[in-house]
């Protein structure tokens, strides 16, 4: 906790306090409790998280999705650094509403070619969907986190 904590202190950049926290956190695991390590994660990491995916701005125009914050959050949860709850509440929250508030947002836009908006809405639901529900793999391997996203129905109604 105390090296978690000294972290936070020295990095103000959320990015860079994420990647270097797991890697302080990651050699423990198997070595203390599964559940001290959840709330430690749950303390210390997933308020970094969750804040940066809220400041996060998705782009329409964007030809490349940046993934890094949704992958760090499966990562945790894979890893089992995070409990189920923490996990359904980020993506339930944050992710999904960040999602839904750029779509809307989207939608407002009055351009001068409706159809060609159009393909450009669809495809970039299409993207976010895959990936969030399927990822870039084989849909027979689906991750642990992605099954139990295709198991909330809160998520379900989203996607």
């Amino acid at each position: 906790r105390g090296c978690l904590s000294s972290l936070q202190k020295k990095m103000p950049e959320d990015r860079v306090f994420l990647h270097q926290a797991i890697r302080v956190i990651r050699p423990w695991r198997g070595v203390l409790k599964a559940r001290y390590m959840e709330e430690m994660v749950s303390s210390y990491i997933m308020p970094k998280l969750a804040r940066a995916i809220s400041k996060k701005r998705l782009g329409l125009s964007d030809t490349r999705e940046d993934w890094t914050l949704v992958d760090i959050l499966l990562e945790l949860y894979e890893d089992r650094l995070l409990s189920d709850s923490d996990f359904l509440s980020v993506v339930e929250g944050e992710v999904l509403s960040q999602w839904c508030n750029a779509f809307y947002d989207w939608t407002q836009d009055h351009t001068k070619d409706p159809l060609s908006f159009q393909k450009l809405l669809a495809n970039k639901y299409s993207t976010w969907r895959n990936y969030l529900m399927e990822g870039l793999g084989n849909v027979e391997q689906l991750s642990k986190g992605r099954q139990l996203l295709r198991s909330d129905s809160i998520v379900c109604r989203h996607l």
